[in-house]
This record gives structure tokens, C-alpha cells and sequence, in this order.
């Protein structure tokens, strides 16, 4: 007998995130239903400062409207030589402005500088209707590029972000391989491993 598969609820309007998780859990008896699923229109405000309490207040803004386990994620650049910013206000900051324009900004930003060190960084929290709650957080490593690489996959800062561990800008990099190695991916496998650990999912037999 097939299992029923166990619904969550994306706290986001991210359509490249979403693309992400759904990519990495696509193997397991998981269905995510995102807030254009629900016909809800939240956009709840990232007034917290870190990753780990902007998450969390996305995942309590949405679980007032459901009865259903939530998942939320926070996410940033952050930079060494610009003392870790833009950070938190990484979506936030030139708001106004198209991703090409803040990419173009951070590479005028880093223009002198010789340390290009960055990562990524992803908060995830995971929100069960009994209001337990569990949080994860994934880091990945690399540098700021001195041209924009434009791919297929990317989004946001990644066309400025070299991977050390795949050896290529995030843009140009498949869905699949960023997310063995990224912030998101990184912190998908360890929301995954809870959601196992629990009995709540199972992987998917596929027939051979």
C-alpha cells in the first residue's frame, strides 16, 4: 500500500527556492504546498536580525493561516571584506533595484579588494501544527567573481558566487549540483534527516 504522502507548507514566495527544495526531496513521500497553493497572500516583514528570527517569523506569520506543518527559510550573502554584508538585508537592500544592478554594485563594491572570500547561508525552521519546532542551518563557502556569469539555474547573488566545492559560479551550475553542495541543499539534508527520523516520510521505491 502506497503511503500517503506528507504535505508542508513553503513559507515563501520564491519560486526559485521552492524549485530547489522540491528538486532535493523529489525521491520522497513529501507533497510541499506553497502560499499560491493556499490562495494566500502573506508577505510577512524580515525585521529580525538574523537568518535563524527572520525565518522563524515567516513560519509563525504563515502557521496562523494553517493547519499544517510549515517550513521557512532565511538566506543571505554574506562577504568578509564587506564585514558580512549585505547579510540579512541581502534581498532587502537596493530593493528597488533588479538583481543584474545589485550584482554589478557588489562587484563595483569589491573592485579593490583582494580578499573575494563569501558564503551563503540558510536558515531553515521547521513548524509542526503542535507547535513543536526545529531549526537547521546550512553554510556554503566560495568567492565573489569579478564578472557576472549568467546561467539557466541561478538566481539572486549567484551569478557573482564562485563555488569552491563545485569549481563554477552557482549560475551555470544545474539545480542537482548546487544543491549537493549549497546553503539551501545543506540545509534541506538536514531537515530531511528530521522528517525521517520522525517516521513522517519515507524514500520512494521506484520500479527498476
Amino acid at each position: 500500500m502506497r503511503l500517503m504522502n506528507y504535505e508542508i507548507v513553503l513559507a515563501t514566495n520564491n519560486q526559485s527556492k521552492i524549485n530547489e527544495i522540491k528538486a532535493f526531496f523529489k525521491d520522497y513521500t513529501v507533497t510541499f504546498l506553497t502560499l499560491e497553493d493556499l490562495k494566500l497572500k502573506l508577505n510577512p516583514k524580515e525585521t529580525g536580525h538574523t537568518f535563524l528570527e527572520n525565518a522563524l517569523l515567516k513560519a509563525k506569520a504563515v502557521a496562523k493561516h494553517v493547519n499544517k506543518t510549515v517550513v521557512a527559510d532565511d538566506s543571505g550573502l554574506q562577504i568578509d571584506a564587506l564585514k558580512g554584508f549585505p547579510g540579512v538585508y541581502s534581498s532587502r537592500w537596493m530593493n528597488e533595484k533588479s538583481y543584474d544592478e545589485k550584482n554589478q554594485e557588489i562587484i563595483r563594491l569589491m573592485a579593490s579588494h583582494k580578499n573575494r572570500k563569501a558564503q551563503f547561508t540558510s536558515a531553515f525552521v521547521i513548524l509542526y501544527p503542535h507547535k513543536e519546532m526545529r531549526f537547521f542551518i546550512g553554510t556554503t563557502i566560495g568567492k565573489i567573481s569579478r564578472e557576472i556569469e549568467q546561467g539557466t539555474e541561478g538566481f539572486g547573488y549567484d551569478p557573482i558566487f564562485y563555488s569552491d566545492d563545485l569549481g563554477k559560479n552557482f549560475s551555470v551550475a544545474t539545480i542537482e549540483e548546487k544543491n549537493t553542495v549549497s546553503h539551501r541543499g545543506k540545509a534541506s539534508e538536514k531537515l530531511l534527516q528530521c522528517l525521517l527520523d520522525k517516521k513522517l516520510i519515507t524514500k520512494i521505491k521506484r520500479r527498476s
